[in-house]
Protein backbone atom coordinates (compact mmCIF):
# COMPACT_ATOMS: atom_id res chain seq x y z
CA UNK A 1 0.00 0.00 0.00
CA UNK A 2 1.38 3.30 -0.89
CA UNK A 3 2.04 5.87 1.88
CA UNK A 4 0.27 9.31 1.30
CA UNK A 5 1.24 12.61 3.07
CA UNK A 6 -1.13 15.18 3.94
CA UNK A 7 -0.60 17.30 1.65
CA UNK A 8 -1.62 14.38 -0.64
CA UNK A 9 -4.71 14.14 0.75
CA UNK A 10 -5.24 18.09 1.53
CA UNK A 11 -5.04 18.33 -2.57
CA UNK A 12 -7.57 15.26 -2.80
CA UNK A 13 -10.04 16.40 -0.53
CA UNK A 14 -9.78 20.29 -1.29
CA UNK A 15 -10.56 19.32 -4.96
CA UNK A 16 -13.96 17.71 -3.67
CA UNK A 17 -14.91 20.61 -1.11
CA UNK A 18 -14.83 23.31 -3.81
CA UNK A 19 -17.34 21.21 -6.00
CA UNK A 20 -20.13 20.63 -3.17
CA UNK A 21 -23.12 22.85 -3.50
CA UNK A 22 -24.20 23.90 -1.34
CA UNK A 23 -20.86 24.12 1.09
CA UNK A 24 -21.43 23.13 4.40
CA UNK A 25 -20.76 21.65 7.26
CA UNK A 26 -23.33 19.09 7.09
CA UNK A 27 -21.79 18.41 3.56
CA UNK A 28 -18.02 18.73 4.53
CA UNK A 29 -18.46 16.07 6.94
CA UNK A 30 -19.83 13.73 4.74
CA UNK A 31 -16.88 14.38 2.21
CA UNK A 32 -14.70 13.36 5.12
CA UNK A 33 -16.45 10.42 6.26
CA UNK A 34 -16.64 9.21 2.42
CA UNK A 35 -13.08 9.39 2.66
CA UNK A 36 -12.24 7.67 5.77
CA UNK A 37 -14.43 4.78 4.79
CA UNK A 38 -12.52 4.40 1.01
CA UNK A 39 -9.55 4.45 3.28
CA UNK A 40 -10.86 1.87 5.63
CA UNK A 41 -11.93 -0.32 2.39
CA UNK A 42 -8.50 -0.09 0.74
CA UNK A 43 -6.67 -1.33 4.44
CA UNK A 44 -8.71 -4.19 4.41
CA UNK A 45 -8.13 -5.14 1.15
CA UNK A 46 -4.20 -4.94 1.50
CA UNK A 47 -2.84 -7.29 3.13
CA UNK A 48 -2.37 -7.63 7.28
CA UNK A 49 1.03 -7.28 7.57
CA UNK A 50 1.14 -4.10 4.89
CA UNK A 51 3.16 -0.99 7.00
CA UNK A 52 1.34 2.03 7.04
CA UNK A 53 -1.75 2.06 7.51
CA UNK A 54 -1.94 4.22 10.86
CA UNK A 55 0.13 7.02 9.26
CA UNK A 56 -2.34 6.91 6.18
CA UNK A 57 -5.25 7.54 8.77
CA UNK A 58 -2.94 10.21 10.75
CA UNK A 59 -2.15 12.35 7.32
CA UNK A 60 -5.66 11.84 6.16
CA UNK A 61 -7.03 13.62 9.33
CA UNK A 62 -4.51 16.37 9.27
CA UNK A 63 -5.58 16.68 5.58
CA UNK A 64 -9.08 17.55 7.18
CA UNK A 65 -7.87 19.57 9.70
CA UNK A 66 -5.85 22.22 7.32
CA UNK A 67 -9.18 22.24 5.89
CA UNK A 68 -11.64 22.89 8.43
CA UNK A 69 -8.83 25.97 9.26
CA UNK A 70 -8.87 27.69 6.07
CA UNK A 71 -12.87 27.74 6.09
CA UNK A 72 -12.80 29.16 9.77
CA UNK A 73 -10.53 31.91 8.75
CA UNK A 74 -13.61 34.38 7.97
CA UNK A 75 -15.03 33.91 11.02
CA UNK A 76 -14.79 36.54 13.55
CA UNK A 77 -13.78 35.12 16.80
CA UNK A 78 -14.04 38.11 19.47
CA UNK A 79 -16.23 40.63 19.23
CA UNK A 80 -15.01 44.12 19.89
CA UNK A 81 -16.78 45.84 23.19
CA UNK A 82 -18.34 49.06 22.78
CA UNK A 83 -16.10 52.10 24.10
CA UNK A 84 -17.30 53.52 27.85
CA UNK A 85 -18.31 56.76 27.95
CA UNK A 86 -16.99 58.86 30.79
CA UNK A 87 -19.21 61.14 32.69
CA UNK A 88 -18.00 63.90 34.89
CA UNK A 89 -19.47 63.38 38.20
CA UNK A 90 -18.97 66.71 39.71
CA UNK A 91 -21.89 69.31 40.05
CA UNK A 92 -22.28 72.87 38.32
CA UNK A 93 -20.38 76.11 39.98
CA UNK A 94 -22.35 77.99 42.39
CA UNK A 95 -21.92 80.73 40.03
CA UNK A 96 -23.70 78.93 36.73
CA UNK A 97 -26.96 79.79 36.84
CA UNK A 98 -27.29 78.92 33.15
CA UNK A 99 -24.76 76.88 32.34
CA UNK A 100 -25.90 73.72 30.33
CA UNK A 101 -24.49 70.00 31.56
CA UNK A 102 -25.16 67.06 29.71
CA UNK A 103 -25.90 64.22 31.41
CA UNK A 104 -25.77 60.18 30.32
CA UNK A 105 -28.27 58.05 30.06
CA UNK A 106 -26.64 55.19 32.13
CA UNK A 107 -29.28 52.35 29.47
CA UNK A 108 -28.47 54.40 26.30
CA UNK A 109 -25.74 53.07 23.97
CA UNK A 110 -22.28 54.41 23.42
CA UNK A 111 -22.82 54.86 19.54
CA UNK A 112 -23.15 58.21 17.47
CA UNK A 113 -26.94 57.57 17.31
CA UNK A 114 -27.18 56.87 21.24
CA UNK A 115 -25.74 60.23 22.34
CA UNK A 116 -27.93 61.26 25.85
CA UNK A 117 -29.54 64.12 24.72
CA UNK A 118 -28.61 67.03 26.66
CA UNK A 119 -30.45 68.36 29.76
CA UNK A 120 -30.01 72.32 30.73
CA UNK A 121 -29.37 72.87 34.44
CA UNK A 122 -30.80 76.18 35.66
CA UNK A 123 -29.51 76.87 39.40
CA UNK A 124 -32.00 79.43 40.96
CA UNK A 125 -31.11 82.86 42.70
CA UNK A 126 -29.83 83.11 46.06
CA UNK A 127 -32.58 84.20 48.36
CA UNK A 128 -32.85 87.87 49.46
CA UNK A 129 -33.95 89.55 53.15
CA UNK A 130 -37.10 91.32 53.72
CA UNK A 131 -35.13 94.40 52.91
CA UNK A 132 -33.76 93.73 50.19
CA UNK A 133 -30.55 91.92 52.18
CA UNK A 134 -28.65 89.65 50.17
CA UNK A 135 -27.74 87.27 53.02
CA UNK A 136 -28.01 89.95 55.96
CA UNK A 137 -25.59 92.42 54.48
CA UNK A 138 -26.30 96.49 53.23
CA UNK A 139 -29.97 97.17 52.07
CA UNK A 140 -29.76 97.52 48.46
CA UNK A 141 -32.04 98.06 45.80
CA UNK A 142 -33.57 94.92 43.92
CA UNK A 143 -31.25 94.67 40.54
CA UNK A 144 -33.00 93.89 37.70
CA UNK A 145 -30.68 92.44 35.01
CA UNK A 146 -32.56 91.06 31.93
CA UNK A 147 -32.01 87.32 31.09
CA UNK A 148 -29.66 86.98 28.15
CA UNK A 149 -31.96 85.64 25.05
CA UNK A 150 -31.16 82.45 24.03
CA UNK A 151 -32.56 79.33 21.70
CA UNK A 152 -34.09 76.69 23.81
CA UNK A 153 -34.43 73.79 21.88
CA UNK A 154 -37.53 71.30 22.19
CA UNK A 155 -35.43 68.46 23.35
CA UNK A 156 -34.18 70.92 26.30
CA UNK A 157 -35.84 71.20 29.07
CA UNK A 158 -35.09 73.17 32.69
CA UNK A 159 -34.28 71.10 35.55
CA UNK A 160 -34.36 73.24 38.60
CA UNK A 161 -32.26 70.81 40.82
CA UNK A 162 -30.05 68.71 38.63
CA UNK A 163 -28.66 65.28 40.47
CA UNK A 164 -24.97 64.39 39.92
CA UNK A 165 -23.95 62.69 37.37
CA UNK A 166 -22.77 58.67 38.07
CA UNK A 167 -21.14 56.83 36.19
CA UNK A 168 -23.17 53.62 35.66
CA UNK A 169 -21.84 50.59 37.16
CA UNK A 170 -21.55 48.51 33.95
CA UNK A 171 -19.21 50.71 32.30
CA UNK A 172 -16.47 49.76 34.52
CA UNK A 173 -16.80 46.30 33.74
CA UNK A 174 -16.89 46.95 29.85
CA UNK A 175 -13.47 48.76 30.65
CA UNK A 176 -11.95 45.72 32.09
CA UNK A 177 -13.66 43.57 29.63
CA UNK A 178 -11.95 45.47 26.96
CA UNK A 179 -8.89 45.47 28.67
CA UNK A 180 -8.93 41.53 28.58
CA UNK A 181 -9.58 41.24 25.35
CA UNK A 182 -6.84 43.54 23.89
CA UNK A 183 -4.50 41.11 26.08
CA UNK A 184 -5.55 38.24 24.35
CA UNK A 185 -5.21 39.94 20.84
CA UNK A 186 -1.68 40.64 21.45
CA UNK A 187 -0.65 37.02 22.68
CA UNK A 188 -2.67 35.29 19.66
CA UNK A 189 -1.51 37.74 16.67
CA UNK A 190 1.47 35.78 15.98
CA UNK A 191 -0.46 32.66 15.63
CA UNK A 192 -3.38 34.52 13.78
CA UNK A 193 -0.84 35.74 11.67
CA UNK A 194 0.70 32.22 10.62
CA UNK A 195 -2.70 30.66 10.20
CA UNK A 196 -3.42 33.76 7.79
CA UNK A 197 0.00 32.95 5.95
CA UNK A 198 -0.25 29.38 5.97
CA UNK A 199 -4.12 29.23 4.38
CA UNK A 200 -2.92 32.13 1.13
CA UNK A 201 -0.31 29.58 0.49
CA UNK A 202 -2.63 26.78 0.31
CA UNK A 203 -4.73 28.67 -1.69
CA UNK A 204 -1.98 29.19 -4.03
CA UNK A 205 -0.94 25.80 -4.41
CA UNK A 206 -4.20 24.34 -5.00
CA UNK A 207 -4.92 27.23 -7.52
CA UNK A 208 -1.77 26.18 -9.49
CA UNK A 209 -2.17 22.53 -9.42
CA UNK A 210 -5.81 23.18 -10.40
CA UNK A 211 -4.67 25.24 -13.51
CA UNK A 212 -1.72 23.43 -14.67
CA UNK A 213 -3.21 21.38 -17.26
CA UNK A 214 -5.36 24.21 -18.70
CA UNK A 215 -1.85 25.99 -19.50
CA UNK A 216 -0.42 23.05 -20.27
CA UNK A 217 -2.96 22.35 -23.12
CA UNK A 218 -3.02 26.33 -24.33
CA UNK A 219 0.68 26.26 -24.51
CA UNK A 220 1.27 23.03 -26.58
CA UNK A 221 -2.18 22.92 -28.07
CA UNK A 222 -2.26 18.51 -26.87
CA UNK A 223 -4.68 16.91 -24.96
CA UNK A 224 -4.88 17.31 -21.55
CA UNK A 225 -4.68 13.33 -20.98
CA UNK A 226 -1.27 13.40 -22.51
CA UNK A 227 0.12 14.92 -18.93
CA UNK A 228 0.20 12.85 -16.09
CA UNK A 229 -2.70 14.05 -13.10
CA UNK A 230 -1.25 15.11 -9.92
CA UNK A 231 -3.26 12.26 -8.14
CA UNK A 232 -1.20 9.59 -9.88
CA UNK A 233 0.36 9.34 -6.64
CA UNK A 234 -2.87 8.54 -5.02
CA UNK A 235 -4.32 4.89 -4.18
CA UNK A 236 -6.12 3.39 -6.79
CA UNK A 237 -9.25 2.77 -4.93
CA UNK A 238 -9.46 6.36 -4.04
CA UNK A 239 -8.97 8.43 -7.33
CA UNK A 240 -11.38 6.07 -8.90
CA UNK A 241 -14.03 6.71 -6.22
CA UNK A 242 -13.26 10.52 -6.80
CA UNK A 243 -12.89 10.26 -10.65
CA UNK A 244 -16.93 8.48 -10.47
CA UNK A 245 -18.31 11.01 -8.08
CA UNK A 246 -17.37 13.81 -10.04
CA UNK A 247 -18.37 12.46 -13.43
CA UNK A 248 -21.87 12.09 -11.73
CA UNK A 249 -21.86 15.88 -11.12
CA UNK A 250 -21.38 16.24 -13.94
CA UNK A 251 -24.29 14.39 -15.35
CA UNK A 252 -26.55 15.94 -12.70
CA UNK A 253 -25.28 19.25 -14.20
CA UNK A 254 -26.24 18.22 -17.87
CA UNK A 255 -29.58 17.02 -17.17
CA UNK A 256 -30.25 20.31 -15.44
CA UNK A 257 -28.62 22.25 -19.02
CA UNK A 258 -25.88 24.04 -17.32
CA UNK A 259 -23.24 22.86 -19.56
CA UNK A 260 -20.20 24.90 -18.44
CA UNK A 261 -20.55 23.73 -15.09
CA UNK A 262 -20.59 19.75 -16.37
CA UNK A 263 -18.05 20.59 -18.25
CA UNK A 264 -15.66 21.69 -15.12
CA UNK A 265 -16.53 18.41 -13.31
CA UNK A 266 -15.73 15.86 -16.06
CA UNK A 267 -12.37 17.78 -16.25
CA UNK A 268 -11.94 16.98 -12.58
CA UNK A 269 -13.04 13.65 -12.94
CA UNK A 270 -10.64 13.01 -16.51
CA UNK A 271 -7.30 14.20 -13.61
CA UNK A 272 -8.31 11.50 -11.81
CA UNK A 273 -8.76 8.88 -13.99
CA UNK A 274 -7.83 9.61 -17.93
CA UNK A 275 -8.53 6.08 -19.03
CA UNK A 276 -12.19 6.26 -18.09
CA UNK A 277 -13.40 6.19 -21.71
CA UNK A 278 -17.34 6.81 -20.40
CA UNK A 279 -16.11 10.06 -18.72
CA UNK A 280 -14.75 11.39 -22.36
CA UNK A 281 -17.76 10.53 -23.63
CA UNK A 282 -19.85 12.66 -21.44
CA UNK A 283 -17.67 15.47 -21.65
CA UNK A 284 -17.89 15.15 -25.53
CA UNK A 285 -21.76 15.06 -24.98
CA UNK A 286 -21.38 18.49 -22.62
CA UNK A 287 -19.66 20.14 -25.64
CA UNK A 288 -21.93 18.72 -27.79
CA UNK A 289 -25.25 20.78 -26.11
CA UNK A 290 -22.96 23.60 -25.76
CA UNK A 291 -22.57 23.93 -29.62
CA UNK A 292 -19.14 23.07 -29.76
CA UNK A 293 -18.70 20.52 -32.48
CA UNK A 294 -15.23 20.47 -32.39
CA UNK A 295 -14.52 20.25 -29.17
CA UNK A 296 -16.80 17.28 -29.13
CA UNK A 297 -15.26 15.45 -31.54
CA UNK A 298 -11.84 15.60 -30.16
CA UNK A 299 -12.92 14.29 -27.04
CA UNK A 300 -14.87 11.13 -28.47
CA UNK A 301 -11.69 10.67 -30.37
CA UNK A 302 -10.40 10.20 -27.66
CA UNK A 303 -12.96 8.00 -25.68
CA UNK A 304 -12.89 5.51 -29.00
CA UNK A 305 -8.93 5.28 -28.56
CA UNK A 306 -9.40 3.74 -24.93
CA UNK A 307 -12.26 1.88 -25.85
CA UNK A 308 -12.57 1.04 -30.21
CA UNK A 309 -15.83 -0.97 -29.24
CA UNK A 310 -17.81 1.50 -27.90
CA UNK A 311 -21.16 1.97 -30.19
CA UNK A 312 -22.09 5.51 -27.90
CA UNK A 313 -19.05 7.32 -28.53
CA UNK A 314 -18.78 6.16 -32.70
CA UNK A 315 -23.13 7.64 -32.76
CA UNK A 316 -22.46 10.54 -31.09
CA UNK A 317 -19.41 11.42 -33.27
CA UNK A 318 -21.46 10.52 -36.21
CA UNK A 319 -23.96 13.54 -35.16
CA UNK A 320 -21.64 15.94 -34.54
CA UNK A 321 -19.49 15.04 -37.75
CA UNK A 322 -23.14 15.17 -39.65
CA UNK A 323 -23.17 19.01 -38.11
CA UNK A 324 -19.79 19.82 -39.76
CA UNK A 325 -20.65 18.38 -42.81
CA UNK A 326 -17.94 16.06 -42.53
CA UNK A 327 -20.36 13.17 -43.95
CA UNK A 328 -18.19 10.54 -45.13
CA UNK A 329 -16.38 10.18 -41.62
CA UNK A 330 -19.79 9.90 -39.90
CA UNK A 331 -20.73 6.83 -42.14
CA UNK A 332 -17.49 5.24 -41.55
CA UNK A 333 -18.43 5.70 -37.78
CA UNK A 334 -21.78 3.98 -38.59
CA UNK A 335 -20.19 1.26 -40.74
CA UNK A 336 -18.35 0.06 -37.45
CA UNK A 337 -21.68 0.27 -35.24
CA UNK A 338 -23.31 -1.70 -38.08
CA UNK A 339 -20.17 -4.33 -38.31
CA UNK A 340 -20.42 -4.57 -34.28
CA UNK A 341 -24.17 -4.78 -33.86
CA UNK A 342 -26.20 -5.40 -37.32
CA UNK A 343 -29.35 -5.63 -35.61
CA UNK A 344 -29.02 -1.92 -34.30
CA UNK A 345 -31.86 -0.25 -36.06
CA UNK A 346 -31.01 2.96 -34.96
CA UNK A 347 -27.51 2.35 -36.79
CA UNK A 348 -29.07 2.20 -39.51
CA UNK A 349 -31.68 4.96 -39.33
CA UNK A 350 -28.08 7.15 -38.44
CA UNK A 351 -26.82 5.78 -42.08
CA UNK A 352 -30.20 6.60 -43.93
CA UNK A 353 -29.48 10.12 -42.53
CA UNK A 354 -26.24 10.93 -43.17
CA UNK A 355 -26.34 9.24 -46.65
CA UNK A 356 -29.27 11.50 -47.23
CA UNK A 357 -27.52 14.54 -46.08
CA UNK A 358 -24.55 13.84 -48.11
CA UNK A 359 -26.69 13.11 -51.47
CA UNK A 360 -26.38 9.24 -51.73
CA UNK A 361 -30.44 9.17 -51.96
CA UNK A 362 -31.02 4.94 -53.28
CA UNK A 363 -28.65 3.97 -50.44
CA UNK A 364 -29.91 6.13 -48.03
CA UNK A 365 -33.47 4.68 -48.63
CA UNK A 366 -32.28 0.99 -48.49
CA UNK A 367 -30.99 2.03 -44.83
CA UNK A 368 -34.36 3.57 -44.02
CA UNK A 369 -36.24 0.28 -44.76
CA UNK A 370 -33.88 -2.07 -43.22
CA UNK A 371 -34.45 -0.32 -40.01
CA UNK A 372 -37.97 -0.12 -40.55
CA UNK A 373 -38.01 -3.78 -40.78
CA UNK A 374 -35.73 -4.33 -38.01
CA UNK A 375 -38.11 -1.49 -35.49
CA UNK A 376 -41.28 -1.07 -37.40
CA UNK A 377 -43.94 2.19 -36.56
CA UNK A 378 -40.67 4.11 -35.27
CA UNK A 379 -41.43 8.13 -35.63
CA UNK A 380 -38.03 9.46 -36.12
CA UNK A 381 -37.11 6.11 -38.70
CA UNK A 382 -39.88 7.39 -40.70
CA UNK A 383 -39.17 11.13 -40.34
CA UNK A 384 -36.04 10.02 -41.93
CA UNK A 385 -37.03 8.35 -44.36
CA UNK A 386 -39.91 10.99 -45.38
CA UNK A 387 -37.15 13.85 -45.37
CA UNK A 388 -34.90 10.80 -48.04
CA UNK A 389 -38.25 10.92 -50.06
CA UNK A 390 -38.81 14.90 -50.39
CA UNK A 391 -35.14 15.12 -51.93
CA UNK A 392 -35.98 12.92 -54.14
CA UNK A 393 -39.53 14.46 -55.21
CA UNK A 394 -41.30 11.65 -54.37
CA UNK A 395 -44.22 13.70 -52.83
CA UNK A 396 -47.30 11.32 -52.10
CA UNK A 397 -44.84 8.42 -50.66
CA UNK A 398 -43.26 11.43 -48.82
CA UNK A 399 -46.43 12.90 -47.67
CA UNK A 400 -47.61 9.52 -46.07
CA UNK A 401 -44.47 8.77 -44.16
CA UNK A 402 -45.06 12.06 -42.76
CA UNK A 403 -48.39 11.36 -41.67
CA UNK A 404 -47.57 7.67 -40.59
CA UNK A 405 -44.72 9.81 -37.94
CA UNK A 406 -47.06 12.46 -36.86
CA UNK A 407 -50.06 10.00 -36.03
CA UNK A 408 -47.41 8.42 -34.03
CA UNK A 409 -45.44 11.87 -32.17
CA UNK A 410 -47.97 14.61 -32.97
CA UNK A 411 -45.60 17.38 -32.10
CA UNK A 412 -42.53 16.71 -33.85
CA UNK A 413 -41.90 19.53 -36.15
CA UNK A 414 -39.86 18.00 -38.72
CA UNK A 415 -42.41 15.86 -39.81
CA UNK A 416 -45.13 18.88 -40.10
CA UNK A 417 -42.40 20.56 -41.66
CA UNK A 418 -41.48 18.60 -44.38
CA UNK A 419 -45.08 17.39 -44.66
CA UNK A 420 -45.81 21.10 -45.21
CA UNK A 421 -42.92 21.68 -48.15
CA UNK A 422 -44.58 18.69 -49.72
CA UNK A 423 -47.86 20.22 -50.03
CA UNK A 424 -46.79 23.18 -51.30
CA UNK A 425 -45.26 21.56 -54.28
CA UNK A 426 -48.12 19.30 -54.94
CA UNK A 427 -50.35 22.89 -55.11
CA UNK A 428 -51.96 22.58 -51.98
CA UNK A 429 -51.05 26.20 -50.65
CA UNK A 430 -53.53 26.22 -47.56
CA UNK A 431 -52.17 22.83 -45.80
CA UNK A 432 -49.00 23.37 -46.73
CA UNK A 433 -48.80 26.82 -45.24
CA UNK A 434 -50.55 25.67 -41.93
CA UNK A 435 -48.36 22.64 -41.80
CA UNK A 436 -45.20 24.98 -41.67
CA UNK A 437 -46.66 27.85 -39.79
CA UNK A 438 -46.87 24.59 -36.76
CA UNK A 439 -43.96 23.28 -37.11
CA UNK A 440 -42.26 27.13 -36.90
CA UNK A 441 -44.78 27.54 -33.26
CA UNK A 442 -42.94 24.26 -32.25
CA UNK A 443 -39.42 24.85 -33.35
CA UNK A 444 -38.72 28.73 -34.68
CA UNK A 445 -35.40 27.33 -36.47
CA UNK A 446 -37.07 24.16 -38.49
CA UNK A 447 -36.71 26.52 -41.94
CA UNK A 448 -33.45 27.49 -41.25
CA UNK A 449 -32.27 23.90 -40.65
CA UNK A 450 -34.65 22.43 -43.65
CA UNK A 451 -32.55 25.10 -45.50
CA UNK A 452 -29.09 24.09 -44.76
CA UNK A 453 -30.01 20.58 -45.42
CA UNK A 454 -30.41 21.84 -48.99
CA UNK A 455 -34.76 21.42 -48.56
CA UNK A 456 -36.47 24.69 -49.55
Amino acid sequence: MQRLSSEHYYQLLSDAITRLDPNTRESRREAYDRARELLKEEARAASPEAPGIAEEQQALEQAILDIEIRSLLGESILRQAPTPRVIPNAAPAPGDRTKPMVQADPIAGTGPSDRAEPILAVRPMPRTGPAGRIGGGHRTKPIHRPEPLRRIQPAYRPVENPAPAVMPRHLPRRAAARKNIAKIRSRNRPVLIALIVLATLSTALAISWLLWDEVMVSLNDTPAATYAPRSSASPAATRFALAEEESRIGGDWVARGDYDRAIVAYDQAIRFNPDNAAIWVGRAFAYGRKGDSERAIKNYDEAIRLDPVNKVARANRAVALNRIGDYDRAIADIDEIIRIDPADANAWNSRCWARALSGRLPEALADCNESLRLRPDDANTLDTRGFTLLKMDRLDQTIADYNAALQLEPRLASSLHGRGIARLRRGETEGGNTDIAAAKAIHPDVAALFERYGVK
